[in-house]
């Protein structure tokens, strides 16, 4: 059964098959502001979740089983080519889903994107729709109930 306010979400999750336990979502970007902007958003919506500056610490939440990676592709430390690459050779995470946030595109003479979608579930150019955005992480996550009855609770002024 669905909560009352939240049928979109919930649906996708019982169509998925994901509502067994909550998993977070790891958002892995370098830009402090539109980390941060993803991390409140999600939180809003009820989903629970972890941040990282780049591949490298991304890579070390991922034992914290995430139930899909946000990656930006253009960071310091670690890429998400190089998140990409070492998680394919990781028998243990290379099937957590990966929806690639990012401005490269096709063509820019970056990287080839045509090989980066064969093993990611979605990319998505910034700047992003939130409803595009949201619509790909409940694909693979179960907003946490919890943290939304708290915010559903909390009087706007409050807030």
């Amino acid at each position: 059964m669905c909560p009352p306010g939240r049928d979109k979400h919930c649906q996708l999750q019982l169509a998925s098959g994901n509502c067994a336990g909550v998993k977070p979502v790891l958002v892995i970007e370098d830009d402090d502001h539109i980390r941060e902007s993803l991390k409140m958003l999600l939180e809003w919506e009820g989903f629970s979740v972890l941040t990282a500056r780049n591949g490298e610490e991304g890579f070390l939440h991922l034992r914290e089983e995430v139930g899909v990676v946000l990656l930006d592709l253009m960071m310091p430390v670690m890429n998400g080519w190089e998140f990409l690459e070492k998680k394919r050779h990781s028998t243990e995470f290379k099937d957590v889903p990966v929806v690639v946030v990012s401005a490269a595109v096709p063509g820019d003479g970056v990287h080839d994107m045509e090989l980066c979608r064969e093993e990611v579930a979605a990319i998505l150019r910034k700047p992003i729709e939130s409803d595009e955005l949201l619509k790909h992480v409940a694909a693979h996550c179960a907003p946490s109930y919890e943290l939304e009855a708290a915010r559903n609770s909390c009087p706007v002024s409050a807030c």
